[in-house]
């Protein structure tokens, strides 16, 4: 009876324990089963507190070669480009142009625009799957010319219309010695711009120079205006040196006209010789 006993016993203590360890297992996997799983972090791109917000604002530079400096913190790798020029020039770079999460330095560098107008690109930041863009702005630089910087007028005058490519404020400067006869008239806007000078007949009976000077910003054109007076011939030279053989003189013009010549003589001395010659183009 007594062993019966002790059986019993024995087999309450081996089942408690069974449904004990049972138990203790059900609960664990159900505490794994509730554990909820930990989502991948979003990724960000963040500028230091207090600085300009390139990526609203974008960076702009001058005309000249320079660099600035950008820095981000990440906490995902990244990658930035640079946008390709429509003429292929490399204008704009980045270094490094990759890195990995945590605070990064990218120095962008341009070159000098020596165009005369502004250009612009686009750095393309990618962080993961978030994508941040900075515009990029480069002014250009001072330019002032002219499309031609000679012109003839005859002597019942007439008009020249000048063509300035400027990106600049300039004047217009008419020396005392001509301006009573060189005379702006009138400015055309167009991609460049036409100044129109009116120029008085000459009642001279030599030809005639004048200038017209244009200038701003420290950058300056000269136009020259050559005028005929009385006599046929407009050259744009006053003297031309000629050896006693005779030779053959270039201008725009073909004449054949009467004229007094200088020439040398073999032994020094000065001659004066009339006669006919012929101008050719």
């Amino acid at each position: 009876m007594i062993m019966t006993k002790q059986v019993n016993y024995s087999l309450i203590v081996f089942f408690a324990s069974v449904l004990s360890v049972g138990f203790l297992s059900c609960s664990s996997d159900n505490d794994e089963k509730e554990e909820p799983k930990k989502e991948k972090e979003a990724p960000v791109v963040n500028l230091p507190i207090g600085s300009d917000d390139v990526f609203a604002n974008g960076m702009n530079f001058d005309s000249s070669a320079s660099e600035k400096e950008l820095v981000f913190t990440t906490n995902v790798t990244w990658a930035i480009t640079v946008a390709e020029a429509r003429d292929g020039e490399k204008w704009c770079t980045v270094s490094p142009a990759s890195g990995n999460l945590g605070t990064n330095l990218v120095t962008i560098k341009v070159t000098a625009n020596q165009d005369g107008e502004d250009r612009s690109t686009v750095l393309t930041l990618v962080a993961d799957n978030l994508v941040k863009k900075i515009n990029i702005n480069q002014k250009h630089a001072d330019a002032l010319t002219v499309t031609k910087n000679k012109f003839e007028v005859p002597k019942e005058g007439g008009t020249v219309d000048v063509e300035v490519k400027s990106n600049v404020d300039y004047e217009i400067v008419i020396p005392e010695a001509c301006k009573d006869w060189i005379h702006k008239s009138s400015t055309r806007a167009m991609t460049t711009k036409t100044l129109t000078f009116t120029i008085d007949k000459s009642e001279e009976y030599d030809k005639r120079e004048g200038q017209i000077i244009i200038k701003g910003k420290g950058l300056e054109e000269t136009v020259s205006i050559y005028q005929s007076g009385g006599g046929i011939l407009t050259l744009t030279k006053n003297e031309y040196n000629l050896n006693s053989t005779g030779q053959e003189i270039k201008s725009r013009l073909v004449v054949i006209l009467t004229m007094m010549l200088k020439c040398q003589t073999l032994i020094g001395l000065k001659r004066i010789r009339q006669g006919p010659f012929l101008l050719t183009h």
